[in-house]
């Protein structure tokens, strides 16, 4: 298969590639963000030694009172990657989303 002398590695690198790579970018951070958001499983399957920021954010609450301060600098800290993740490949999901709307 050739497209103007080209073989198929390089149709794969500069076409496909170039094609799909804002949407493979949305795609990974859209599947970070809703694995980083697991509270119910990561609540049940994690021991209290090794938990995540959203559960252990859940440490905070006691019978005595809600420590509010500390709970919400947690969930600060919790949203913070996602977040910064996010800024970083907002070019990349803006073009997946204009890909196939826009012609040329």
């Amino acid at each position: 298969m050739s497209l103007d002398g080209a073989n198929a590695w390089q149709i794969l690198a500069h076409i496909i590639w170039r094609a799909s790579r804002p949407i493979l970018f949305a795609v990974a951070v859209l599947s970070f963000v809703y694995s980083w958001n697991e509270f119910p499983f990561s609540q049940i399957l994690t021991t209290k030694n090794a938990v995540p920021v959203t559960v252990g954010a859940t440490f905070f609450v006691t019978s005595y009172g809600v420590k509010w301060g500390a709970t919400a600098a947690a969930m600060v800290l919790g949203i913070l990657p996602p977040m910064a993740l996010g800024c970083f490949v907002y070019a990349f999901i803006g073009q997946s989303m204009l890909r196939g709307a826009v012609k040329g």
